[in-house]
C-alpha cells in the first residue's frame, strides 16, 4: 500500500467519523471541516515527510567488495519486510533477488547468489548487503524497499559503477633498418573501464619519434587503447623507451620499460660476409649455421658482434679491434659456443649462496 492509499484511506476514516457525530450537515461547516482535513493533512504529512531512506552510488574494482547500502531514519512504525531489486548487465529487466523479512531468515529469491551477505538488522531498520568478487556484469541499478504498517513502501536507488583494471603489454614490432617512418613498438591496454590512458617517455628519442593512439570499445563495454611508436628505424634509434599506463582502476601507474631494437632485412651471411670462401669444412658450416640460428634474432648492435664473432677466422685481435670490445670477451662467445653449444648464460651447479645483510645499514 502507497503512502497515497493510506492518506486517503485515512482522511475517508476521518470524514465517517464526523458525519457518525454530528450528522451530514455538519460536511456543511466549513470551519468544522476545514480545520479537521488540516489536522489529518499535518498528522499524515509528518508521518512521511520526517521519514528517510538514506543509500548512495558505490564504485568497485571488479574482483573486489562493495558495500550496498541502506538505511531507514526517523520513523517509529513497524518494518516488516525489507527487500531488494536490480536491473543490472547481467538481468537488464528488473529483478527482485533478496528479501529480509522480520519473523524469518534473510532468503534470495528467483535463484541463490552466495556472493551477497545481509549485513544489516531489522531490528536497526538498516538493510545494507555486502558484494563479494564483483564482475562487469553486476554493475547497473540496485533498489533497497522497506515495507512498513501503516503507511507502506518506502525506497532508495543506487547505482553499482564497477571498474575493470587494463591488461597491459608492450610488442616489439620488429623495424627492419631504413628511411621510411614504421611503427617500431605498440603498447596496449587491453578491456579496461573506464579507457586507460597511455604516454610514452622517450626522453633521448623524443625528436625521432611521435605517438599514434587509437581506441576501440568492446561488446562487453570495456575499451582496448592502443598506442604505437613511429620513427624512422635507423641505427641511432635504439634506445630504452617507457610505456606508462594510468586509469582510475588501477591502484598506481604501471610502467613497461622497453629498448628500441632495429633489425636487419638481408641474411647474415651476406650483410656480415661472416663465412670465408675458403673455410667450407664441415666444421666450420655447421657452426656457422648454429650462430646464424641464434643471432637471426638479435637486434642490429649485438647482430654485430654476433656476425662478427662468428668469422672466427678472422682472429680474436682483429674481431676486438674492430667492435671496441675486450678480447677476452670476444674469446668467450666463441669458446662458451664450442664447449655448449650456445651462448646463454648457463645455470651454476649447486644450491645458491647465501646472501648476507652485513654492510647494507
Amino acid at each position: 500500500m502507497t503512502p497515497t492509499v493510506v492518506k486517503m484511506t485515512m482522511y475517508l476514516l476521518f470524514m465517517s467519523l464526523i458525519v457518525s457525530f454530528y450528522g451530514p450537515s455538519s460536511l456543511h461547516s466549513f470551519p468544522l471541516t476545514q480545520t479537521a482535513v488540516i489536522a489529518l493533512g499535518f498528522s499524515l504529512s509528518r508521518v512521511t515527510d520526517v521519514l528517510r531512506v538514506i543509500g548512495g552510488n558505490v564504485t568497485v574494482v571488479q574482483g573486489g567488495t562493495v558495500i550496498l547500502p541502506c538505511k531507514l531514519t526517523d520513523t517509529t512504525e513497524d518494518l516488516n519486510q525489507i527487500s531488494w531489486q536490480r536491473d543490472t548487465r547481467r538481468k537488464p529487466q528488473t529483478d527482485n533477488f533478496y528479501t529480509i523479512q522480520k519473523d524469518d531468515a534473510p532468503h534470495f529469491v528467483n535463484g541463490e547468489d552466495n556472493r551477497f551477505k545481509f549485513i544489516g538488522s531489522i531490528k536497526d531498520k538498516n538493510g545494507s548487503l555486502q558484494l563479494s568478487n564483483v564482475t562487469l556484469l553486476d554493475e547497473g541499478i540496485y533498489r533497497c524497499i522497506f515495507t512498513l504498517f501503516p503507511s507502506g513502501n518506502h525506497k532508495t536507488e543506487m547505482h553499482l559503477n564497477v571498474l575493470v583494471p587494463p591488461v597491459i603489454s608492450v610488442t616489439d614490432n620488429q623495424p627492419i633498418l631504413g628511411n621510411e617512418e614504421v611503427s617500431l613498438a605498440t603498447c596496449t591496454a587491453a578491456g579496461s573501464k573506464p579507457p586507460a590512458e597511455i604516454k610514452w617517455v622517450t626522453d633521448a628519442v623524443t625528436e625521432k619519434v611521435k605517438v599514434q593512439t587509437n581506441s576501440t570499445e568492446e561488446a562487453d563495454g570495456t575499451t582496448t587503447t592502443v598506442s604505437s611508436l613511429i620513427g624512422v628505424p635507423t641505427r641511432e634509434i635504439n634506445h630504452t623507451v617507457q610505456c606508462v599506463v594510468t586509469s582510475p582502476a588501477l591502484s598506481k601507474q604501471e610502467t613497461l620499460l622497453f629498448i628500441i631494437q632495429v633489425y636487419y632485412q638481408q641474411s647474415l651471411a651476406m650483410r656480415l660476409h661472416i663465412i670465408s670462401p675458403s673455410d667450407d669444412s664441415p666444421e666450420a658450416a655447421l657452426f656457422v649455421g648454429h650462430y646464424l640460428s641464434f643471432c637471426s634474432s638479435l637486434s642490429l648492435v649485438l647482430l654485430q658482434l654476433c656476425g662478427t664473432v662468428i668469422g672466427k677466422h678472422q682472429g680474436y685481435k682483429r674481431i676486438s679491434a674492430a667492435l671496441q670490445v675486450p678480447k677476452s670477451t670476444v674469446a668467450s662467445i666463441i669458446l662458451k659456443w664450442k664447449k655448449f653449444g650456445t651462448t646463454r648464460t648457463l645455470p651454476r651447479p649447486g644450491r645458491p649462496a647465501k646472501l648476507s645483510n652485513r654492510g647494507t645499514n
